[in-house]
């Protein structure tokens, strides 16, 4: 191969080179470019919720935004409260008459992701504004069973207290106790036996 073939296959490549090059960086400003839009577009009431403004979501009920927005992936704006332990965000959108019991694609309510991760102060504002106390995400597991799973005995005094189903079977046939057991759950299986519940 001689020089000049040499030369004008290395001027090829670094135009293809260029090319990848080029079209790689417009992929990635058009990815950015659809970043900002999705922030942009994003629920001022879920951004609120998902990032405990209690303060700022109270200002958007006040001028007339609805607290029963979800977030792209179909989440309550009261479930990222939730999630995020955020009670003082709860009071306030229970306040602007949020739908307490509304659910995620799988299922879960505000109530359910609260119990799951023991969130005591979330769960008893939940239980004094209504919030169905048997609603159970798709697997069937309510916020007692997942409590009881957990390990959060507070939380699942809590429930009892105020009328759980401690009978209810998951798609397993798992109760609650049956959890609190399988998991080694010593204190709730403690309380749930002591409280009449049967295996």
């Amino acid at each position: 191969m001689d020089k000049q073939a040499i030369f004008d296959r290395r001027n090829v490549l670094t135009v293809i080179g260029a090319g990848i090059v080029c079209a790689a960086a417009g992929r990635i400003q058009r990815a950015a470019a659809e970043i900002d839009v999705n922030l942009y577009n994003r629920d001022p009431m879920v951004e609120a919720a998902a990032k405990g403004d209690a303060k700022k979501v109270r200002d958007l009920i006040v001028t007339g935004k609805s607290p029963n927005a979800n977030d792209a992936e179909g989440r309550p704006a009261i479930m990222l409260a939730a999630l995020g332990n955020n009670p003082e965000v709860i009071e306030e959108m229970i306040k602007g008459k949020v739908n307490i019991n509304s659910k995620d694609r799988l299922g879960n309510s505000a109530l359910t992701v609260a119990a799951q991760r023991g969130f005591d102060q979330v769960v008893m504002l939940l239980i004094a504004a209504k919030a169905n106390l048997n609603q159970a995400n798709r697997e069937n597991m309510t916020p007692l069973s997942l409590a009881a799973q957990s390990g959060h005995l507070r939380v699942v005094e809590l429930l009892m207290k105020a009328g759980a189903d401690a009978s209810i079977q998951d798609q397993t046939g798992r109760t609650p106790l049956d959890w609190a057991e399988t998991n080694n759950r010593q204190q709730v299986v403690r309380y749930l036996r002591n409280a009449g519940v049967k295996s």
